[in-house]
């Protein structure tokens, strides 16, 4: 769960100190050892600490190179044919899965992968990549949503109200 954490966010600590309460409850032990238990399975799991792990991830992500930004400058804008491709995806939906795919290949951390993708789309195309994602939330997934808000109010046809009554009595099983 903290390995997971860490690669998805900047920060842990607000995360860890909640999964040592609960661990420390569950297992009714003091949340200083609860605390040091879990730092030492961690480092047993993943051969380094928590705050070598996030630094080695913030490293990654301050060394990306021009390759490396100009790859998150083209996964912003695989977004839209994300979106327009599949089925009720949201913006936030659609650039979450580029900046976890960027993350696992640059070793970075998902916000920090959005932050770039967010830097060079606004670099390369003079505009915000989240008012852009508004935009593109108006043009391919509202209408999807409208769709089917739509067929869903439309009354079933071929089916009356005669025809839902005569299915038979329910019996309550043997007497």
């Amino acid at each position: 769960i903290m390995k997971h954490r860490i690669q998805t966010e900047d920060g842990f600590k607000k995360a860890f100190e909640s999964f040592v309460e609960t661990y420390s409850r569950t297992n009714n032990i003091e949340i200083m050892r609860a605390q040091t238990v879990l730092r030492e399975m961690f480092k047993g799991i993943t051969g380094q600490t928590m705050n070598q792990m996030r630094e080695d991830l913030a490293k990654n992500a301050e060394n990306l190179t021009d390759g490396q930004r100009q790859r998150c400058y083209d996964a912003a804008c695989d977004i839209a044919d994300m979106m327009e491709k599949g089925d009720k995806l949201t913006f936030h939906r659609a650039c979450s899965h580029q900046a976890q795919q960027l993350a696992t290949e640059f070793n970075i951390t998902a916000s920090a992968a959005r932050r770039t993708m967010s830097e060079e789309f606004k670099a390369a195309e003079g505009i915000e990549l989240y008012d852009w994602g508004k935009e593109l939330d108006e043009q391919f997934y509202r209408p999807q949503i409208e769709a089917e808000k739509a067929e869903r109010e439309k009354p079933a046809q071929g089916r009356t109200k005669t025809a839902a009554r005569t299915r038979g009595p329910v019996r309550a099983g043997p007497r």
